[in-house]
Parts: C-alpha cells; sequence; structure tokens
C-alpha cells in the first residue's frame, strides 16, 4: 500500500484535506480511511454539515479518541496503517465537506504544523451505508455501485489537483 502525507505548514491553525459531498436527509453514510501515524499520532475525521458527526483516532496504538456525534470504528490493518470510520444519519440535506484532519491530540486539532508529514493517508471512502465495506481501489476518479456513495480518489498529495482536494 503506498500513501500520500499530510504536511501542516509552519502556523498554528487546522491542517486537513476535504472533499465536496451531498447527503440526503434521513441517509446512513459511513466515511473511512486507512491512516497511519507520522510527527501525530492522532487523526480526526467527519462530514461538515448536519449533524456535525466527528471523531479523534490514535492512529499510533489504533484506538477511538472522542467521539462528537455518530459512531466510530477503528482496526488494525498491514504495514502500520489503521482503517477508521465514523458513521451518521444525515439530519438535514447538505452540500459540504468531508474532512480528514491532522490533530495534536484528542480533541486537539489545532496545532502547529511542523512542515513533515503529520500523518499519512490511503484509501478513502464515503458510502451510502451503515457499516464500511471494502476499500474498493479508485485512482482519480468516483466509483458508484448500488452502496457506495462515492469514494474520494486514493491520492492525498500537498497540491491535489488530480483529485480535486484541498489541503489547508
Amino acid at each position: 500500500m503506498t500513501a500520500d502525507g499530510l504536511q501542516g505548514t509552519a502556523v498554528d491553525n487546522f491542517h486537513y484535506v476535504r472533499q465536496p459531498y451531498t447527503q440526503v436527509m434521513g441517509q446512513t453514510y459511513t466515511f473511512s480511511i486507512y491512516a497511519k501515524y507520522g510527527a501525530r499520532n492522532w487523526v480526526w475525521i467527519g462530514p461538515g454539515g448536519a449533524p456535525g458527526a466527528t471523531a479523534y483516532f490514535n492512529v499510533n496504538t489504533c484506538v477511538v479518541g472522542t467521539v462528537v456525534s455518530g459512531t466510530s470504528k477503528i482496526e488494525t490493518a498491514n504495514n502500520g496503517f489503521c482503517r477508521a470510520s465514523i458513521t451518521w444519519t444525515a439530519t438535514a440535506n447538505v452540500t459540504d465537506n468531508i474532512y480528514i484532519e491532522g490533530a495534536n491530540a484528542d480533541l486537539d486539532a489545532d496545532y502547529l504544523g511542523s512542515g513533515v508529514n503529520d500523518v499519512y493517508y490511503w484509501g478513502a471512502q464515503l458510502e451510502n451505508a451503515s457499516v464500511a465495506s471494502t476499500y474498493i481501489p479508485t485512482t482519480t476518479a468516483a466509483v458508484y455501485s448500488p452502496t457506495l456513495y462515492d469514494i474520494l480518489p486514493k491520492t492525498f498529495c500537498s497540491t491535489c489537483a488530480a483529485s480535486k482536494l484541498t489541503v489547508e
């Protein structure tokens, strides 16, 4: 498995990648990623918009931290990676962003970036389902099936032009 790193700039702020998505009120969604620690042990994932489901994960020990809303799960994967997921039911029709963010600690996503890979990411996928399915490989285009809402391309990078992700 290859992965890209999220490098936080040398400012005290939030450091994340995001992808636009649309959710439908009453539908259940699961967002999952493979993550591995770099300079940071923690990652925060979740959707923007209602209901504001978010969760923190220690990707060094593969342990779920604080779950602000929704339900979360983490499991050990190969090569030091963990697969983290969050599931929620949309409480409104919303077009917003889904976020993957490095974190300094549990409940502490605002930190001074160091210019090195804070966390490594791979295989993000967003599904219209109550659990994460087996990873479906993609490169630059979304894949759709009866249960998949949208699968983000596997590439997370500092420019992210090919995958239409914005790093901040």
